[in-house]
This record gives structure tokens, sequence and C-alpha cells, in this order.
């Protein structure tokens, strides 16, 4: 970004993010079932929906301004839809819904996930707790689990962080020797926890 472009931005005051931060930034605000899209294609779409709108309007809306007016906001249209099929610009769209506690229908009871600071296990832990049930969260990253944990409890959700390695036999046992001393029972094991290998097929 050229200086000349992040003066604008700041005059404009805008934020901007990578798409992976501003994922991030949701899911780490009581934010749930995040999807993100590009919605170039639609955003053009729109765009030209609006310049023609402009421009059938055109002698009404420089009666009420001016020409240069009506002349400027033509360009800025033009400008927009000239970046996205020069491929300068892209626009993504991120849908999301708001967590919160949706009914009491698992109260009373215990779950275990492994796995829960990221991906299935944690919409898992997200879920069993918005439906009432005390969570007990597994997995290796402590502070991750605390970042699901502080959503949960945002919303008045019942959870227990228990830091755990699932390929350690002792360590598993210690995971529920505490959810059953702590809770007295579990209902649920949910174990989604597991390793990504990133490489090439061979």
């Amino acid at each position: 970004m050229t200086q000349e472009q992040q003066a604008v931005l700041e005059s404009k005051g805008y934020h901007l993010l990578m798409r992976s931060e501003y994922y991030d930034l949701f899911e780490h605000n009581t934010f749930i079932r995040i999807q993100v899209s590009d919605d170039t294609e639609g955003y053009a779409r729109h765009t030209r929906a609006e310049l023609d709108r402009l421009l059938a309007q055109e002698d009404q809306i420089t009666a009420q301004y001016s020409v240069a007016a009506i002349a400027k906001t033509v360009e800025t249209f033009k400008k927009k839809l000239q970046d996205i099929e020069d491929g300068i610009k892209t626009y993504w769209l991120i849908r999301a819904e708001k967590y919160s506690i949706q009914s009491q229908r698992l109260k009373g009871r215990v779950a275990i996930c492994t796995g829960a600071s990221s991906g299935i296990d944690r919409a898992s832990a997200i879920a069993l707790a918005a439906h009432g049930a005390t969570v007990v969260m597994a997995a290796r990253n402590a502070d991750k689990l605390n970042t699901v944990k502080a959503l949960i409890e945002e919303q008045g959700g019942a959870c227990f962080v228990a830091p755990t390695d699932v390929t350690q036999r002792e360590q598993v046992l210690d995971l529920v020797r505490i959810a059953t001393e702590r809770y007295g029972r579990v209902d649920v094991l949910i174990n989604a926890a597991g390793v990504m290998f990133y490489t090439f097929m061979p």
C-alpha cells in the first residue's frame, strides 16, 4: 500500500484487515457459524445497477445539485468497476450468528469435548453450552480454550477448561477423572481432536 493510499484510509477512518484477520475478529467476539465468501461479483452487479439508476436520473440530480457533483459520483462508480475488472479490488462478505443461550434442554448434562480449541469440536462445545450443557473443553492450547471459555461465559453458558494432549493416555484419564470429580457425571463425549497434515498428494 502506498503512502497516498494509507493517507486516504486514515482520512476516512477506515480500518482494513486481511480476510483471515476479519474471520478471527468475528470468531473471538461471540460470533459462531462464520462464513466468508467472495462477493466481488455481487458487489459489481449492485454497483452497475446503482450507476444505471444514477444516469437515468441525471437531469433531476443535476438540477438539484450540479453537473460537477454527478460527474464526480459517476467517475467514482466507474473507478470501482474498473478496479474490480483489473483485479485490484475484491469484496468479501462475512456472514455470522451472534452466539447466545438458545435453550435449557441440556441443562444438567455434562459434556467432554476434546479438540475444543478450534474446528468442529469448538463449534460443538459452543452449541452444547448454548443449549444448557456444562462443557469440559480439552485441547493442548490453553490460550485458545480460554478464548472459547470467555465466549461461552459471556453469554451465560457453563464450561471448564482442561488442557489435554489426547496422544497421552494418562492425560486423557485425568481429563475424565477431573470431569467426574468436578461434576459427578459425564453424559456426552465428543472426540474430534486430531492433527492436520499440510502436504501435496504424491
